[in-house]
């Protein structure tokens, strides 16, 4: 699997990805590794489903940050599916699932800007 941070970037190792791709500038996985996620210049964060071998399904377009994202942590065992996110707007906001997509259950405001976040 192989993530490009080329704009015109259409295929990746044989599978069917996004039209518009930006530059990634985090990724995360999940255990299973069955979920992607990655954050962007632009302050997006997309999660990717990669349940099916042949296809990579964007599953939520989060737009919560107004600056770059520095930094994606998937959260402990315990807490399935919740990561951090790190940006240059000098936030780190804690996300959970919710019914559809995820939703932001924690920020917190910093002085400098966080290159990196790491939970225990």
């Amino acid at each position: 699997f192989f993530f490009s941070s080329r704009r015109r970037h259409t295929r990746c190792s044989g599978v069917s990805w996004a039209r518009r791709c930006v530059q990634e500038t985090a990724l995360e996985s999940n255990e299973n590794m069955n979920l992607v996620y990655s954050g962007a210049r632009d302050g997006r964060i997309k999660i990717w489903s990669l349940r099916n071998q042949n296809k990579v399904c964007c599953i939520s377009d989060l737009n919560e940050h107004s600056s770059s994202i520095n930094c994606i942590t998937k959260l402990q065992d315990n807490f399935e599916n919740m990561f951090a996110s790190a940006s240059s707007d000098k936030t780190i906001k804690i996300w959970r699932p919710s019914e559809e997509s995820f939703s932001v259950s924690y920020t917190h405001l910093t002085l400098p800007t966080i290159y990196s976040v790491q939970i225990s």
